[in-house]
């Protein structure tokens, strides 16, 4: 289990190795079934629409421009073959990334979508300035741990710690600096993460990197005050306090309340997808052993009420039964290797 929060140059050179065919393999899925694919094939005609030259445009996505674009005789620089027209393009819902991120059941599809944003132009304003937001981080950074766990939560905050980080850095994007790396985007899941890790695998946090990450951020304004919380719990309230900076961080826990009994089945169902993260945060503090939070409490009971009101199974209670049952597994072959070693020396 990789324990860094960064990219290892091991690890960078598997993810290099695959990077290919993990792409072409999926791309080829999407063809293939679009069904199972509806968030994928958006967002892949999205950055379609974002690496077409602007002055190819007007030809390739206006339709009364068909026949000039067949008589140019213009070539796709990668195919070789010629250029089709396309229907005319309408920027998706910034929801459409974060249902992608949350929904994806295949670790490929974030390995494309993390390959897509690497490779994608920084100065591309359509995508890091008007569409990418703090809540795509959040989402990239708890599902890909969560749901996915390994090799490709290692993957997400190397991206999200580094090379996300560069981009926003060269683009001397201040504002979008901000808004990603924020309490609430960045901080409250990064530790949400390592919170549940120590819940479930026992791994002790480093304050060193409890600290960096701390210092990666640019807006420390809060809402929730959940940030607190999770310092205390992943150190003990005696050796958080000992870090100064936490001094500034909001005492009291705020969080969204919903009435469910009034509240209709539309309206319950975006609650759910719009308060996901936070109620994975809560529900691994509770996991930690904090008691006697009413905040939380009241949180957790309303968002299960829609989860019931909505029919819909508990996403927390599903991902973390799977990461203990890995875990298990994992100690289990250890301990079998373990008492094989002395038949091998003997």
């Amino acid at each position: 289990m990789i324990r860094s929060v960064f990219c290892s140059d091991k690890l960078r050179l598997v993810i290099r190795r695959h990077n290919s065919t993990v792409v072409n393999k999926t791309i080829a899925s999407i063809n293939e079934n679009t069904e199972a694919f509806p968030y994928q094939t958006v967002l892949n005609d999205f950055f379609q629409y974002i690496r077409t030259p602007k002055n190819l445009k007007p030809l390739i996505y206006r339709p009364k421009n068909k026949n000039l674009l067949f008589a140019m005789d213009l070539k796709d620089k990668k195919t070789n073959k010629p250029l089709q027209p396309r229907d005319p393009f309408k920027v998706p819902s910034k929801s459409v990334l974060t249902q992608f991120i949350w929904e994806s059941k295949d670790p490929s599809s974030i390995k494309w979508l993390i390959n897509e944003l690497e490779h994608l132009n920084n100065r591309k304003s359509i995508f890091w300035t008007d569409y990418f937001s703090g809540t795509h981080v959040r989402s990239l950074i708890l599902s890909s741990y969560f749901k996915h766990s390994g090799v490709l939560s290692s993957l997400a905050f190397y991206f999200v710690n580094s090379a996300l980080r560069t981009k926003f850095v060269q683009n001397k994007n201040k504002t979008n600096i901000g808004n990603v790396y924020n309490m609430e985007d960045y901080l409250v899941p990064s530790y949400t993460v390592r919170l549940s890790k120590k819940n479930i695998f026992n791994c002790e946090p480093n304050v060193s990197k409890l600290v960096h990450q701390w210092n990666f951020v640019k807006d420390s304004n809060e809402t929730t005050g959940l940030a607190k919380l999770l310092i205390k719990q992943l150190l003990g309230e005696k050796k958080a306090l000992e870090l100064g900076f936490i001094k500034k961080w909001k005492d009291d826990v705020t969080l969204p309340t919903i009435d469910v009994v009034e509240t209709s089945l539309g309206k319950c169902a975006d609650y759910l997808h719009k308060q996901k993260s936070v109620f994975f945060t809560c529900r691994t503090l509770i996991d930690s052993g904090l008691q006697d939070n009413k905040e939380i409490s009241r949180f957790i009971e309303e968002y299960k009420a829609c989860l019931a009101k909505t029919k819909r199974v508990d996403l927390y209670d599903e991902v973390v039964n799977n990461l203990k049952i890995s875990h298990e597994n994992i100690q289990k072959e250890g301990n079998k290797n373990e008492q094989k070693e002395p038949e091998k020396s003997g």
